[in-house]
């Protein structure tokens, strides 16, 4: 695992990943083998009934094409967490992507939003929040604004789901 220091006045975020914005550049080949690997691995994940799909849409006149990952992912606890995530594609062998919106939202079926990390708020795209939400009323308990570099990934929110609603076994 591996440590940072913290000056005075920091707080260490224990889910934090050690690239400095793993949201950053990444080969296609690569974003799309981790996201999978991390789904098959995780224990929250439900395998056979979570499906996320990668969608390519050229652009023909701006120099990337649109990148997307939508889909459900089922947990154990009985969570669903919808992703919608849209990046850019360049155009180069390398074919990298770089994600730019993001919505992560997980909700019990038949109840309330219990959780949401999302930017896309109109016209605040580079402002990153964590809501949590009151699973029995719905409504919002908190509200922490974040920088990108500190934007959890999917992995990260998936263990502080697993942390908050353990899955009974």
């Amino acid at each position: 695992m591996r440590r940072h220091l913290l000056r005075a006045g920091q707080v260490a975020n224990v889910l934090r990943s050690p690239r400095s914005d793993p949201h950053d550049w990444n080969s296609l080949e690569n974003y799309v083998l981790v996201h999978e690997k991390r789904l098959a691995e995780h224990p929250l994940v439900v395998q056979e009934t979570s499906l996320l799909q990668y969608v390519v849409q050229p652009k023909h006149h701006t120099l990337y094409d649109q990148f997307e990952v939508q889909g459900l992912i089922v947990c154990r606890n009985g969570l669903h967490l919808q992703v919608h995530k849209r990046g850019n594609m360049d155009r180069t062998p390398a074919r990298r992507v770089r994600m730019y919106l993001y919505s992560y939202n997980a909700w019990f079926p038949g109840g309330h939003n219990v959780l949401r990390y999302d930017n896309q708020h109109v016209g605040e795209e580079n402002l990153y929040h964590r809501h949590q939400f009151d699973p029995v009323t719905g409504e919002e308990v908190s509200l922490s604004l974040m920088q990108r570099h500190e934007f959890p990934v999917m992995h990260q929110i998936l263990d502080e789901l697993m942390l908050l609603f353990p899955p009974q076994l």
